[in-house]
């Protein structure tokens, strides 16, 4: 046994004190408060004793103690008391003042001792407390108990800002927490320290913090001081070692990327981040994703990033046995310091076991990564225990199951034009140039960073200028994504090699089962033929596994029964190579059977590569085919049903299938009929031309077949007869009498046939409607009455089936409705629509006779009622709405005939409607179909809205946004019905509006004027000035010179038809002196002579939204050269001295009104060659928008009178004068 004589226990005892300084200011480096350090304590005190308790404390700026410690060692298992823990603080709180203290020892606290930290952690409610509390504890300690008595109330007080600190870490572990201490700190700040390297680091803080305390004068170590010496450069700690210790990379680590993806490096950190700092178990992360997503080269990006925080970082190559193999060697090699591998005869478990009790007895951080792993094959390759991470990447998404995972999605648009950009070595004017064509590449290659590689060098390497992106931009998916010359260094393969790569990995996955692998391949192809994202999986199921000819008749969506195909299994086959993910469920109203909402979702450059590996010809027809036939089927299916939810997840899949149909041009009727489907859906959404496109295909197509489907070409030409006749802006006649006529031999002869009596009868009908509305607006053209006569010969002697019915009920109440029969349009939409509360299928008809009883319901005004079959309307509203168009209808006129009311009345009823309306009604759905003169019409609807809900700001917004707007589709022609309206509506919102305006400004200048706020010697002056009332004045007519840039208001009595107005006389009168003054500082300015006279009737102008009275009995005198304003009791508002021109007193005599505009902004004191506002209309037009804008203008149309008033005296009338 080893004898530890005094200088030993001395030695030991001022180590354990410097590691807890050196802690203690490592804490302190995060805190603002605290400056610096004093080792040993205070050195200007005059009590020695007090250098004797306080073995270091913390102070801030100005030198106040923040914290005064005393540190005790002890060796293992020692004890410390109540007694002995209480007088060392009790010896610190009376020798130092502090905000804090502590005692911090290596003992263990005794029972008692444990009792004492308690007392003191408790909040302090009084000392007395606090005092009998310790009396009671330590009344088997003399010694205690009267130092306790001898504890003043401050020293107490200081005593209950005490705490004893037990910490029973060896002086090792204490060195190893400091070492990981600095290590994070360190990393904080991009420098790097390995194990020898912290060891040095940390030697070096302790020697000075001994230095330090051997000398007074260098006692106080600031804090800042501290924090360079701890954050030495790295170069400094290699010299120092001889090598770098920290960040080490061992093994082929594939390249860092130079485009930084931080929420994907985050999510890894996070994984990585142990749950307990001191458990030695292993933290595991995934990467998995596609091959070329970019796997790798995140994990080197993670490499690049927190290489400061590992000693060492190992990469190995996992793709097989093999490569793992040799992976461990070398890496076995490297530990070992060997610059050979393992001996060729050691077995391949003994070296897995030597690599793992290497890594374990590591003492620093180290990662190791497995490239390119598989879950089976890696398993037994992993280290269990160790002071490390593993961070595996993978293309297997499906099977790791017990580690944390982070799937790779491909590059956000910024990132992939960032890579873009450099990758074709871009400046940044050129890649602003040409940013269109960049994000549409990016978009093509949807992100994908290989693809993006591939394609950039195939440009560079073909000598491709970017000015030619455009062009090449298709053509890159098909040559560049398989050329080898594009490869990027440090890629094994191209795009195209790793896709067939992960298709070998399927097969080799999928082969233990023959009867499994092969359909597993064919649902692959099938899945291709989709959108990219959220396919429907029985939908590809079905196309796949289920032929036509087996599905029964009806109009159901056909979906597998899982309880016989492996559904679920065939998935995960796919998800192991990262073909696919399960994505959110589809959204339906009529979802029956589980699971089969479930999607998965695709890359769609992975996509375009399969379809270019499965061979072309019949096999893919018939796969096209079939898809056409199951997709349109689904679609069809929705729209039927009303499953608005479920159409619209299926169109943008029907939508891609039909162009993968076009392209191979795979002509048949499942095919013509997903086309015509795809176009009912078109329609939905508004795109006419494309509706049109499609309906063409589709009759073109069935008209080539050998045998085509008669009924769906009838139905064909009748919906594009439709569309000419509604749609068309030409004369739609001959188009639609050359597509029905062909139909009429058809009908005759289609009741013959299997169930045909019924679809003849609705066939006719809807020819018979469609023919008789055009016939209606063109009675005379002689070429619609054969046709029309024909198709009601056949509708008259078909039977009128529910779907015939409804359609002709329909017609009946919109023919009511235009006739203006509004009791007629009620009653019969009562007697079709099902009770209140009733539910009940929807239907496009059944949405129109809604929306004509509501519209005639607001047309007579009952509200009540109107509001309450609104709640009937409002399912077929929405952003999913399959009634797109009897949507747009309703708020076109059930808005327009709301806003008129409210015009013409101001009903408040009206105004909540039609805020309902347009809130309700999901009108920002309808813009992307909304034709110009369409949208503005629904901005005039909001302005209305605006004004009648006294959303001043919003109007004016609204206001502005339909200037130069037309209403109607030929442009703006003010001689329209539509346009006139819409003019004369927009004009008397914008009136009542500017008077909310104004009553808002002046309410805010009556508070700011308040007369009991005004001091007296200022009453007494703003009475002399307006009194005087003596102002300059400027006359003009509108529309010249210079006031024709502001197209001044004019006179408010309205015109015959077609005739010119005339020209406004105007007259601008600026008071002499402005009296301006302020609610507070920064609040605008606001003039008492424009608020008075806007209290008496002038309205303030707003240029957004001018409008101006006119003031019965107000005049505007004239004698002489003598000017005056005066109101109906003849008090003198204004007066000038003016000569007027001759052209404008004729035009005031003319019309007898002018238009007054008072106050200030033109500086008319000034002579007028010296006036800057008249210098051109530009510059009238921006001090007239100023002055009008800051509330210092405002006006009113008053009568003229050139005759000056009598004048009044105070004589009595008829009383003589005396003589003298």
């Amino acid at each position: 046994m080893v004898r530890m004589d005094g200088g030993r226990l001395a030695a030991r005892g001022f180590q354990y004190q410097y590691l807890r300084t050196l802690e203690a200011m490592l804490t302190a480096s995060d805190q603002e408060r605290i400056h610096g350090c004093r080792i040993e304590g205070p050195t200007d005190t005059t009590s020695t004793a007090a250098v004797d308790v306080v073995d270091f404390d913390l102070v801030d700026r100005e030198g106040d103690c923040l914290l005064a410690a005393q540190v005790k060692s002890a060796s293992p298992g020692r004890q410390v008391s109540a007694p002995d823990a209480f007088t060392i603080l009790a010896e610190l709180v009376c020798k130092v003042e502090a905000e804090r203290y502590e005692l911090i020892t290596a003992a263990v606290p005794d029972r008692n001792c444990r009792t004492l930290a308690k007392i003191l952690d408790a909040p302090l409610t009084d000392t007395d407390q606090l005092k009998s509390q310790l009396a009671q504890m330590l009344q088997r300690a003399p010694s205690a108990a009267t130092r306790l008595e001898a504890l003043t109330g401050p020293d107490l007080e200081r005593l209950a800002r005490a705490r004893v600190v037990c910490d029973a870490r060896d002086v090792e572990g204490i060195r190893q927490d400091l070492h990981e201490r600095l290590r994070k700190r360190r990393a904080r700040h991009r420098v790097g320290l390995g194990s020898r390297s912290a060891g040095l680091i940390t030697g070096h803080l302790l020697a000075e913090i001994m230095r330090r305390a051997a000398d007074p004068h260098q006692a106080y170590w600031s804090i800042a001081d501290f924090t360079d010496a701890a954050l030495v450069e790295d170069d400094v700690l290699v010299r120092a070692l001889g090598r770098q210790d920290w960040g080490c990379v061992f093994g082929p680590l594939a390249p860092v990327p130079d485009v930084s993806r931080p929420d994907l490096l985050a999510d890894i950190t996070e994984a990585l981040a142990p749950s307990d700092p001191r458990d030695r178990s292993v933290n595991s992360c995934v990467l998995s994703g596609l091959s070329g997503i970019g796997k790798s080269s995140t994990a080197a990006a993670y490499v690049a990033a927190h290489a400061d925080a590992y000693d060492l970082v190992l990469w190995a190559e996992a793709a097989t046995e093999e490569s793992l193999v040799g992976s461990f060697r070398r890496i076995w090699g490297h530990l070992n310091g060997q610059a050979h591998d393992t001996p060729a005869g050691a077995s391949t478990p003994y070296l897995r076991e030597q690599v793992h009790e290497l890594l374990a007895a590591l003492p620093g951080r180290w990662l190791l990564v497995f490239d390119d792993a598989t879950p089976d094959g890696v398993d037994a390759w992993i280290p269990r225990l160790g002071r490390g991470d593993v961070l595996f990447t993978s293309i297997d998404s499906a099977n790791w199951h017990s580690l944390p995972r982070v799937g790779l999605s491909p590059m956000d648009r910024a990132q992939a034009v960032d890579l873009l950009t450099r990758r074709l070595r871009l400046n940044a004017d050129t890649a602003a140039f040409h940013r269109e064509d960049l994000d549409a590449l990016a978009e093509t290659l949807e992100g994908w960073p290989l693809a993006i590689e591939l394609a950039c060098g195939y440009m560079r390497t073909c000598q491709i200028p970017v000015e030619r992106l455009g062009t090449f931009r298709t053509l890159l998916l098909d040559r560049a994504l398989a050329d080898k010359r594009s490869k990027p260094s440090g890629y094994p393969r191209t795009l195209a090699a790793t896709v067939e790569l992960s298709l070998e990995r399927l097969a080799r996955n999928t082969a233990d089962d023959s009867h499994f692998s092969l359909p597993v391949r064919e649902l692959l192809g099938f899945l291709c033929n989709f959108a990219a994202q959220r396919i429907p999986v029985h939908l590809a199921m079905a196309c796949a596994f289920i032929p036509p000819d087996l599905v029964p008749a009806g109009k159901e969506a056909v979906v597998v029964d899982e309880a016989t195909v492996p559904v679920r299994e065939m998935i995960r086959s796919l998800i192991q190579v990262s073909f696919v993910r399960y994505d959110e469920p589809l959204a339906s109203r009529h979802s029956e059977i589980a699971g089969s909402d479930d999607t998965v979702s695709m890359n769609t450059v992975l996509q375009h590569l399969l379809r270019q590996h499965h061979a072309h010809g019949a096999q893919v027809e018939r796969a096209l085919s079939r898809s056409a036939f199951h997709t349109a089927r689904w679609l069809g299916a929705a729209l039927d049903f009303d499953d608005a939810d479920r159409a619209w997840e299926i169109a943008p899949h029907a939508a891609a299938l039909a162009g993968h149909i076009q392209d191979m041009q795979v002509k048949d009727n499942d095919t013509a009929l997903l086309i015509g489907n795809l176009a009912g859906f078109e329609y939905i959404q508004g795109q006419m031309d494309q509706v049109t496109r499609l309906l063409h295909l589709e009759l073109d197509w069935l008209q080539e077949l050998a045998d085509p489907n008669k009924l769906l070409i009838a139905q064909t030409r009748i919906s594009l007869a439709q569309m000419y006749a509604h749609h068309s802006i030409s004369d739609p006649v001959e188009q639609v009498v050359n597509l029905l006529s062909p139909l009429v031999e058809y009908v005759e002869h289609l009741p013959k046939e299997q169930d045909g009596e019924n679809a003849a009868a609705l066939l006719a009908t809807q020819a018979r409607i469609l023919l008789h509305n055009l016939a209606d607006s063109r009675p005379d053209n002689p070429h619609l009455q054969p046709v029309l006569d024909a198709f009601t010969r056949l509708s008259d002697q078909l039977p009128q089936t529910s779907a015939v019915s409804e359609r002709l009920g329909a017609e009946r109440i919109a023919r009511l409705f235009g006739d203006g029969d509004l009791q007629g349009v009620e009653h019969a939409a009562r007697d079709q629509l099902p009770p209140p509360h009733h539910t009940h299928a929807r239907s496009f008809y059944a949405a129109e006779i809604q929306r004509h009883l509501i519209e005639a319901l607001v047309y007579q005004r009952r509200w009540a009622e109107a509001e309450a079959e609104f709640e009937a309307f409002l399912p077929y509203t929405g952003p999913r709405s399959l009634y797109r168009s009897s949507v747009q209808d309703f708020v076109h006129n059930i808005g327009l005939a709301c806003a008129l009311a409210w015009i013409e009345s101001a009903d408040d009823h009206a105004a909540a409607l039609l805020r309902r309306v347009l809130t309700e009604c999901g009108i920002e759905h309808l813009d992307a179909a909304l034709r110009e003169h369409e949208r503005a019409r629904f901005t005039l609807l909001k302005a209305v809205d605006a004004a009648a809900h006294h959303d001043a700001d919003a109007f004016i917004a609204l206001t502005v946004e339909l200037r130069d707007k037309s209403f109607d589709i030929d442009g703006i022609n003010p001689t329209a019905p539509w346009e006139r309206l819409m003019m004369a509506l927009l004009e008397r919102v914008t009136a009542m509006t500017s008077k909310q305006i104004h009553d808002h400004a002046h309410a805010a200048g009556e508070a700011l004027f308040d007369e009991e706020r005004i001091l007296p010697e200022q009453r007494a002056y703003l009475r002399q000035i307006v009194e005087a009332a003596v102002a300059d004045v400027h006359c003009a007519l509108s529309g010249q010179a210079p006031l024709q840039a502001i197209g001044v208001i004019r006179d408010p009595r309205t015109v015959a038809d077609g005739a010119r107005p005339p020209r406004t006389p105007i007259v601008l009168m600026e008071p002499r002196h402005m009296l301006t003054a302020m609610a507070a500082v920064g609040a605008p300015a606001m003039e008492y002579q424009v608020h008075r006279i806007s209290s008496a009737g002038f309205r303030r102008m707003i240029p957004e939204a001018p409008s101006v009275p006119f003031l019965p009995g107000w005049r505007l005198c004239q004698r002489g050269n003598r000017m005056e304003l005066r109101d109906p009791e003849g008090t003198v508002w204004a007066r000038a001295l003016t000569s007027l021109p001759p052209r404008w007193n004729d035009a005031a005599a003319a019309s007898k009104r002018v238009l007054v505009v008072y106050g200030f902004g033109f500086t008319l004191e000034e002579p007028p060659e010296r006036r800057p506002a008249f210098a051109s209309p530009q510059a009238f037009a921006e001090y007239f928008h100023t002055a009008a804008t800051s509330g210092m203008l405002t006006a009113a149309f008053v009568e003229w009178d050139a005759v000056r008033p009598r004048k009044q005296t105070s004589r009595q009338q008829g009383r003589k004068r005396r003589k003298r």
